[in-house]
């Protein structure tokens, strides 16, 4: 197949609703240092939403592997689908319990090439704060061929060409809801410390309260 003829291949796309995690989609980032900066996303969905588009898909990516790697075994093919009951990540760790009955992918572009991200209106997104790791969204991907050069991995590599948000979705990660009260009750006491209610000076620590930082 010439350039020509790969450029048209992978000219397909393909648009799902899930949700995103780990999203760095307003600005590109390095995962590693001396690596190059991409815009990203994991993106997930259930596995019995999106019935068509994932019939398109597959078999479009049955036709890529025999195209591109008819001889790599399925074990070293390098599949941009994750199966959540299937997949075996390289440092043993178990897949998070938030991908329970799920499928993913990992989607980038270049840094000269930022996906957009809009709203269900389509009007730009450019609040980070909006797009947090568990929102639902709807994204448009496209992939690429993974060649192999050098010794390295060979098998299909995704692109993601746009984002659209929607409302909802349970946000994963950050430090969630700290209990003050939890974490320092006993640190007075442990460390000797007496606690004053005198008006006239300073306390040696803090009063007890009910609230909780966020």
């Amino acid at each position: 197949m010439t350039p020509e003829q790969q450029k048209e291949f992978f000219k397909q796309t393909f648009t799902l609703q899930g949700r995103i995690f780990h999203p760095n989609l307003l600005k590109a980032v390095a995962k590693e240092e001396g690596k190059r900066e991409t815009f990203n996303t994991m993106f997930a969905w259930p596995q019995t939403s999106n019935a068509q588009v994932m019939q398109a898909l597959n078999a479009f990516l049955q036709k890529a592997k025999e195209i591109f790697h008819p001889s790599v075994p399925m074990q070293a093919f390098v599949n941009p689908i994750k199966k959540y009951e299937t997949y075996y990540r390289q440092d043993g760790k178990p897949n998070p319990d938030y991908l329970k009955g799920h499928y993913w992918l990992n989607a980038q572009s270049g840094k000269d090439f930022p996906p957009p991200v809009v709203d269900q209106t389509r009007q730009p997104i450019i609040n980070e704060a909006e797009v947090y790791s568990g929102r639902n969204a709807v994204i448009n991907i496209s992939f690429y061929n993974i060649d192999g050069k050098n010794g390295g991995k060979r098998g299909i590599g995704c692109n993601v060409n746009a984002v659209m948000l929607l409302e909802g979705g349970e946000k994963q990660g950050g430090t969630g809801s700290v209990d003050v009260n939890k974490i320092f009750g006993s640190f007075a006491a442990d460390m000797g410390m007496t606690a004053t209610t005198k008006t006239e000076e300073a306390p040696a620590w803090p009063p007890t309260s009910n609230a909780s930082f966020v």
